[in-house]
């Protein structure tokens, strides 16, 4: 395998990155890596296994630092889907130039968030031939983290009636962010709340944190966000892969959405993984708490290893 560190420039911002390829001297098509929420930067761990197994394959991999993380400049807190989007189009464009490179090949693997990206990136780009979704929320911003709020409480020991009145918790900020209540009953409402044992595991912030004007903030812009309207204008052949474990995205929900918007591509395939959680990890090796943290040591489940790897290979050599 060979390392080479890169930098992509898109638009203002540049992104450091680094490109992992084969030793052949033949050109080679590459994966790109569209990022989860919380792994903006190349040393996220879960994004390891692609380095470790693609060379191998034959198929090299791109992996750069989200712009406004790591060595890359911009502003995470101020960044769009379609910026980010951007921003692979742009380093797809740079790639392209290489003469160890295929240019109509590459392949695009989003994980979380991440899958939202890539097919805003596949509808605009013909040099993408394959995109993984990988834990994919076929469900908006607001009701992914109503499911993740309801795993959470229900793990912690919280019965239905708990869990229903956080959620009407949640929905009452989502109001305000639609603009449909008033800051000083939404903060009154907050302040009531925080006191509750089950307040903690609601993903809700405090009071103190209520945006008295809501287009300050990134939830603004993303809570009610339809991850399936994009997928008219997608021909790209797509693999979609869940954790049945998954604690942050609804995956029976989210298969039965992507299925149905996705009911025109010639080329697609869904799996659930029994034995996997959100980031694909085995849940017999680690455990992964509300917080993202991993006890033990969370490892790859070999059979998304296997499924994915199959499915690249069939798709881009």
């Amino acid at each position: 395998m060979r390392e080479e560190q890169v930098l992509v420039q898109s638009g203002v911002v540049q992104l450091a990155g680094t490109l992992y390829l084969p030793d052949s001297a033949r050109p080679c098509p590459v994966l790109i890596v569209l990022h989860a929420a919380s792994g903006g930067e190349r040393g996220f761990f879960a994004y390891r296994h692609l380095a470790e197994t693609l060379p191998a394959q034959g198929i090299g991999m791109l992996l750069y630092d989200r712009r406004g993380s790591g060595a890359s400049s911009g502003d995470w807190a101020t960044t769009s889907f379609e910026e980010q989007a951007a921003d692979c189009l742009a380093a797809i464009a740079s790639l392209s130039q290489r003469d160890d490179v295929l240019p109509d090949r590459f392949a695009l693997w989003g994980i979380s968030q991440g899958g939202w990206i890539a097919p805003i990136v596949a509808a605009q780009s013909r040099a993408v031939a394959a995109m993984a979704i990988i834990s994919g929320a076929g469900v908006t911003p607001a009701e992914q983290m109503d499911y993740a709020a309801a795993y959470t409480l229900r793990e912690a020991g919280f019965g239905d009636a708990i869990v229903a009145e956080a959620l009407a918790l949640r929905e009452r900020v989502n109001a305000y962010y639609r603009g449909e209540s008033g800051y000083a009953e939404v903060a009154a409402a907050l302040g009531a709340a925080e006191s509750a044992p089950w307040f903690a595991y609601s993903y809700i912030g405090p009071a103190s944190e209520l945006p008295a004007d809501v287009t300050t903030d990134k939830w603004f812009y993303e809570f009610a966000y339809d991850a399936l309207a994009i997928y008219p204008r997608v021909q790209t052949p797509a693999l979609f892969v869940w954790g049945a474990q998954d604690r942050w995205v609804p995956a029976a929900e989210s298969m039965r959405r992507f299925c149905a918007a996705t009911a025109h591509l010639p080329d697609r395939m869904f799996a659930q993984l029994p034995g996997a959680d959100h980031l694909r990890m085995a849940i017999a090796s680690a455990h992964e708490d509300m917080r993202g943290a991993y006890s033990g040591t969370p490892e790859i489940d070999p059979a998304y290893t296997r499924l994915l790897i199959a499915w690249l290979r069939e798709h881009l050599l």
